[in-house]
Order: structure tokens, then C-alpha cells, then sequence
């Protein structure tokens, strides 16, 4: 009967050692699932900061020349300039380089200056907002923006090579692009001496 008892004793510590054994084997593995569930969450977060990384970065610029010795047309620039700059462009929205710029006209401030009429030079308000428009279109297609509207000068113009300006007259022929990107962009314009500059940011 003893030996039976010093036995049974025996038995019921080996059979709570694989119990625990077992038990311990089980945690390990609840720790390993609980780590592997836990990769998507870091990954989701990494995904998270890179796209937070992207708030403010220039996907896009181009800069021009002018003679600021051309005091209304360097002026017009200027005014056409402050116009665009810091102008958010919604994903999927189309952004207006006339409707933004608005009417080039004496009463908003513009001055008379060199334009194109039909392949002839003229005077007429607004001088020189082509150079702002032709600038800003270079800098949309250097962010890869999808061009929605863009025309020829009737003549070459000296502040771009042939093929990439952007003439714009409002009521008329305007430049258009089309942010496709899943974020907000803005768009910035300054003039320092005779160079004006347009870039285009990720928000």
C-alpha cells in the first residue's frame, strides 16, 4: 500500500511537469501570435509616417527670367504672381489659371504692356501674366499634374523653349491642370529680381 502511494505520488509530478511543460509551450506560442499580430499595426504606422512625410514636399518647380528693367510688365508678373501663390488644389480638383488670376485689367491693378493679338505685338493690360501662367504650367507638368488645357503663344516667346508656355487670355484660352494625386497640393509663387518661381508642395 506504501508503494502504491510513493507510485501514485510519483505520477502526479511527471503528469503536472507536461502540464506545465505543456502550458509554458502554449504561452510561447500566444507571445509569438501576439507579435505577429502586432507587424500590421507597426507596418500601418510606418505607411502612416510616410505619408506625413509628404506634407510640404516640392513635387514639382520651374523658374523663369524677365527684364525688371520692364517696370509694367515686371509689375504685372508680380501682381499675377501673388495671385496663384499659397492656392490649394483639392485631389481631383482643376485648377483655373484665369479664374484664380482673374480679369488682367486696369481696374485690378494692372499696367499696359507688350502682348501677342494674332501673332502681333500690342499694348493691353496684363502684359507679362503669360510668363506667370507658362512658368506655373511647367512647374505642374514637372509634379506630373494632369495638363487639362494649354495653348501656343501665336509667336515664340524668349522666357521658355517652343512647346512649353502657356497662354492665357480671360474670356478666353485658359490653363487648367488637374491635381491627381490622393492629397492636397499648393502651389508657390515668388519673384525675386528678375526670376520668378513656382513650385508645387504636397499638404
Amino acid at each position: 500500500m506504501k508503494a502504491y502511494k510513493i507510485f501514485a505520488v510519483i505520477l502526479l509530478i511527471i503528469l503536472t511537469g507536461c502540464a506545465g511543460t505543456l502550458e509554458s509551450k502554449g504561452a510561447r506560442k500566444t507571445r509569438r501570435g501576439a507579435v505577429a499580430g502586432e507587424a500590421p499595426g507597426e507596418l500601418s504606422d510606418l505607411t502612416v509616417s510616410a505619408a506625413e512625410d509628404m506634407n510640404g514636399q516640392v513635387l514639382g518647380s520651374f523658374s523663369t527670367n524677365f527684364n525688371e528693367k520692364e517696370k509694367r510688365r515686371a509689375h504685372n508678373i508680380r501682381l499675377a504672381s501673388d495671385s496663384i501663390n499659397q492656392c490649394v488644389v483639392q485631389p481631383g480638383e482643376t485648377f483655373s489659371y484665369n479664374e484664380t488670376v482673374g480679369p488682367t485689367s486696369r481696374k485690378n491693378g494692372y499696367k499696359l504692356s507688350t502682348i501677342f493679338v494674332k501673332g502681333e505685338k500690342e499694348e493691353g493690360y496684363g502684359g507679362g501674366v503669360c510668363q506667370v501662367s507658362s512658368t506655373l504650367y511647367n512647374a505642374a507638368a514637372n509634379a506630373g499634374m494632369v495638363i487639362v488645357e494649354r495653348h501656343d503663344h501665336s509667336r515664340p516667346v524668349p522666357y521658355v523653349e517652343a512647346g512649353k508656355d502657356a497662354a492665357t487670355s480671360y474670356g478666353g484660352i485658359d490653363f487648367k491642370f488637374q491635381n491627381n494625386q490622393p492629397f492636397s497640393v499648393m502651389i508657390n509663387s515668388r519673384v525675386e529680381g528678375g526670376e520668378i518661381s513656382v513650385s508645387i508642395s504636397a499638404l
